[in-house]
């Protein structure tokens, strides 16, 4: 029952048969590790881990996942600068999601939700969601994650918890909210994680409808003055103007 937390990392973290490791609000600097490297690899039987609220930056991928009897790992809010995948199920690159999510491997390799449309509302700073989740019954919790188009998860949003019927969760205007200070997203993900702990990988970025700013009293939280403020602190960068 190893914690690891609140540290910072320039090299990445191999994790061998262990049970219930929870590795959570670190910072990884990869730079200077081979290109083709990794954040974090869960391996050999490692089960009942907890992987949440790191940030993982500079690698190719954020968390591996290998070997078929690593089961009920729950990786959550992890977010970062990746060049291919946060999350990776065998170690193999992307897994392709299957019928009624039948299949076995990596964290049952889970099934990840199919996000179809993806709209934002600058007033409410709220995304509306369309979408569905095909996998086993029961219960899941759906995280959304803010992309780059590159980068899975540059930003985590927010998420809500639903229950899959028939194999099928669907959603139809189902809003999250955007933290105060966070990213206006180009791009959106999701990953999702049945009731033991299972996660899935990420969803292939969606764009995210064009995002409106009718005033600069919008902009900057009604006080026009603060627009210089926002645009200091890189801000405005994700906004697209209509």
């Amino acid at each position: 029952n190893l914690t690891i937390r609140n540290n910072y990392f320039a090299n990445p973290i191999l994790v061998e048969t262990t049970d219930g490791i929870v590795i959570d609000t670190n910072e990884f600097d990869l730079s200077n590790t081979p290109s083709n490297a990794f954040g974090i690899l869960l391996d050999g039987s490692t089960t009942n881990s907890i992987i949440e609220k790191n940030e993982i930056n500079n690698i190719a991928n954020g968390i591996i996942i290998e070997d078929s009897d690593s089961l009920n790992n729950k990786l959550s809010q992890n977010t970062g600068t990746t060049s291919s995948l946060m999350v990776d199920l065998g170690n193999d690159g992307e897994t392709v999601n299957d019928l009624d999510d039948v299949d076995t491997g990596e964290n049952n390799l889970q099934n990840k939700p199919e996000i179809t449309s993806a709209q934002y509302n600058n007033s409410t700073r709220t995304v509306t969601l369309d979408g569905s989740l095909n996998t086993t019954d029961g219960i899941y919790r759906l995280d959304f994650f803010a992309s780059n188009g590159v980068s899975q998860a540059s930003e985590y949003i927010s998420f809500f918890v639903d229950s899959v019927t028939n194999n099928n969760l669907s959603f139809t205007d189902r809003e999250i909210s955007v933290p105060v200070r966070g990213i206006l997203p180009s791009f959106i993900t999701a990953t999702s994680t049945d009731q033991s702990g299972n996660t899935s990988e990420h969803s292939t970025p969606l764009a995210v409808d064009s995002i409106l700013i009718t005033s600069c009293d919008q902009l900057a939280g009604g006080n026009p003055a603060s627009v210089a403020n926002h645009i200091e602190d890189d801000y405005t960068a994700f906004y697209r103007l209509a």
